[in-house]
């Protein structure tokens, strides 16, 4: 049985306190059988798993180990098209708004209050925020979802396959984070960064999130890190993978945990449409039900490649 294999089955969901507590005991005691040094870190209230030792590590590979809630919408991702993400979105929020503002209008047309006492005021915004709240936890957090494969079982089988290969001194040199809450917005991460400046500021970090679904490599590389001395070696490991797209952060987009680091990269897999469009497309459904062995393969290889490439390098 393979590592993404065991996790689905034993962890398919992780969004309670029991669910993640059980996976967090699974992931220790994996990685000490690896044998890594792992510990639980609780940053601000959220449960982070530190495997090696991050704080002395040349370089660190992260993924987030909650999983989401089934939306109604997928959670659709176009790396290179912010403005037709945004419209997506927007075509998604509209609705609920206009929503809500009908319904605070329809109070206070047939509600008989007197507005001018200002805590009557208050009922129409009340009709307003219930609405709009309302309809967005049932159409995006309504319902329990065991189809999490992509999003991010891919992300955290990836991990233990690259933790699996490593020889002594690759262990001593690398760390590997899994962060909590970065599907109610990178919660994990942003309270670790900002507990660990160190790390924040001079060590790479290198994220996979979402990359079972689609034969597009998709690597977008923090404009800061193209200075930093291990950089061709990423970039040459990663770019060598078979329909790879190395992207600036200036001009493409991962919503993830790499966002919380100065030097954080994002590593992502993507679908290519007709019109040459990368994008992903199920994930926070039911739908969420794939994942390419391929593509956890080749970038495990990847990653090792990486760590080879830099292991020669003075100082590390």
């Amino acid at each position: 049985m393979s590592r993404f294999d065991e996790i689905i089955r034993l962890f398919p969901v992780r969004n309670t306190k029991e669910e993640k507590a059980a996976f967090r005991a699974y992931a220790l005691k994996t990685a000490e059988e690896m044998g890594f040094s792992a510990r639980e870190i609780d940053n601000g209230g959220h449960k982070n798993i530190a495997i090696g030792d991050e704080r002395n590590a040349k370089v660190i590979f992260t993924a987030h180990y909650d999983t989401p809630w089934a939306s109604f919408f997928p959670n659709l991702m176009l790396p290179k098209n912010r403005g037709l993400h945004f419209a997506f979105q927007m075509a998604i929020v509209l609705p609920m708004l206009a929503a809500a503002f009908l319904a605070a209008f329809l109070v206070f047309e047939f509600v008989k209050l007197d507005y001018n006492v200002a805590l009557n005021r208050l009922v129409p915004l009340a009709a307003y925020l219930f609405t709009y709240y309302g309809l967005f936890i049932a159409i995006m957090r309504g319902r329990r979802n065991k189809s999490n494969f992509n999003d991010n079982t891919s992300g955290v089988a990836l991990m233990f396959d690259i933790m699996e290969k490593l020889d002594l001194e690759e262990k001593e040199k690398c760390a590997f984070l899994l962060f909590d809450n970065e599907e109610r917005g990178k919660k994990g991460s942003k309270a670790f960064s900002k507990e660990n400046k160190e790390i924040f500021e001079r060590t790479p970090i290198i994220n996979f999130d979402c990359v079972g679904f689609g034969d597009q490599l998709v690597v977008i590389e923090k404009e800061r890190f193209k200075a930093h001395p291990m950089y061709e070696a990423f970039h040459a490991a990663f770019s060598s993978l078979e329909n790879s797209h190395m992207l600036s952060s200036k001009n493409a987009r991962a919503n993830s945990d790499q966002t919380s680091f100065r030097l954080g990269n994002a590593v992502m897999t993507c679908a290519l449409s007709k019109k040459g469009i990368l994008y992903v497309n199920r994930i926070h459904t039911k739908k969420d039900t794939e994942v390419s062995k391929e593509n956890l393969n080749a970038l495990s290889d990847a990653a090792h490649t990486f760590l080879k490439k830099i292991k020669k390098q003075k100082g590390f």
